[in-house]
C-alpha cells in the first residue's frame, strides 16, 4: 500500500510539472545574444539592387562562427548598398544553428568612420523576423559590427568578420 502511494504520489508530481511547463509556452523573456563569425563576402553583378539603389551589384555573405543559443552557425545574407557604399540597405540574413533550426533577419547597416583603409567597418541593426524549430516565433534586435577587408578591386570577393550583441525572444 506504502509502495502504491509513493508511485501515485510521483506520478501526480510529474503531470503537475508536465502541465506547468507545457502552459508556459515559448519563453517570453528577452534572451541575450552574442558571438562572432567569419566568412566572406562576394559582390555579384546583378540588376537585383538597380531599383533600390540604382548599384550594378548585390552583396552575398557566408559566415561560420560560435554564437549562444544556436552553437557553431552558419550565416547567410544578401543586402544592397548604395553606390558609394556609405549604406547596406534591403538586407535579409538566415542564421543556421547547430541542430538546424534557423532564425531570419532583415537588416540595414551604416558605414562607420574613419577607419583604417582597406577596412570598412558597418554598424548593422539586425531585426529578428522569425524562424524555424524553436525559433519559429522568434523577435528582437540584434545589433552588430562588420569588418569588411577590401583588397584589389577586381577581386569580387572580401573577408569579412561580424560581432553580435543584443537580445531576442523565442
Amino acid at each position: 500500500m506504502k509502495r502504491n502511494s509513493i508511485q501515485f504520489l510521483l506520478a501526480l508530481l510529474l503531470v503537475c510539472i508536465s502541465a506547468a511547463v507545457i502552459g508556459q509556452g515559448p519563453n517570453p523573456d528577452p534572451r541575450p545574444f552574442m558571438g562572432n563569425m567569419s566568412g566572406e563576402a562576394v559582390f555579384v553583378t546583378t540588376d537585383a539592387c538597380s531599383t533600390i539603389t540604382t548599384a550594378p551589384w548585390q552583396t552575398v555573405s557566408s559566415m561560420e562562427g560560435n554564437l549562444t543559443h544556436l552553437g557553431r552557425s552558419q550565416y547567410y545574407s544578401t543586402h544592397c548598398s548604395t553606390l558609394d557604399g556609405t549604406s547596406l540597405v534591403n538586407g535579409e540574413a538566415t542564421l543556421v544553428a547547430a541542430n538546424g533550426d534557423e532564425v531570419w533577419l532583415t537588416y540595414t547597416a551604416t558605414l562607420v568612420g574613419p577607419f583604417p583603409a582597406p577596412v570598412l567597418m558597418y554598424e548593422v541593426t539586425n531585426v529578428v523576423v522569425g524562424g524555424t524549430g524553436r525559433f519559429e516565433d522568434a523577435s528582437g534586435e540584434i545589433l552588430s559590427l562588420v569588418f569588411v577587408t577590401l583588397g584589389d578591386l577586381t577581386d569580387p570577393t572580401a573577408p569579412i568578420e561580424m560581432d553580435f550583441a543584443g537580445e531576442f525572444t523565442y
